[in-house]
């Protein structure tokens, strides 16, 4: 078997094809404002996940904390991977910031592989810098897919918000 492996990796060498990257068996992503979660989600390479939010909002008084299935399939999956890409490159840590507007939403985004690796990236939305605002684009539009997929989802999970 490890012969099998070899010989297909230096062939692929000698052939100039790449070298295929192994897909993160998860993302997920959080966002927050003023300390209280208000969105996460999930996603597998199967395009299985779930898709976590306060309802109405996090400041309402009658708020609810709606947990929804997600199911696109792989296809779904690299969507949302690709709409990533750029974030997921710069590596582990936080995205840079030094002129911001503070009270945006912040969290992070996780990548888990399939031995259960990880690295993420946290990041501030009201950051200016040009570079972190086309990535935190990038992890706000990845979050409202999911939320259009999930707007018919199973409800799995939903109860009041404690204060």
């Amino acid at each position: 078997m490890k012969a099998a492996i070899a010989s297909a990796v230096l062939a692929a060498i000698a052939t100039g094809a790449p070298n295929p990257v192994t897909a993160p068996a998860t993302i997920s992503v959080d966002v927050n404002s003023w300390g209280r979660r208000v969105v996460e989600w999930s996603i597998d390479a199967r395009g299985e996940g779930r898709y976590s939010a306060v309802e109405p909002n996090a400041f309402a008084r009658d708020a609810r904390w709606v947990v929804r299935r997600v199911a696109v399939g792989p296809k779904g999956y690299r969507q949302l991977r690709a709409l990533l890409a750029s974030v997921e490159r710069r590596g582990a840590g936080a995205l840079p910031c030094t002129i911001a507007v503070t009270d945006g939403p912040y969290g992070d985004v996780r990548w888990s592989g399939p031995g259960g690796e990880r690295h993420a990236i946290r990041y501030l939305a009201g950051c200016r810098e040009p570079a972190t605002q086309n990535a935190v684009d990038a992890i706000f539009n990845a979050g409202a897919l999911i939320r259009r997929w999930s707007a018919k989802g199973e409800i799995i999970e939903d109860r009041k918000v404690t204060p």
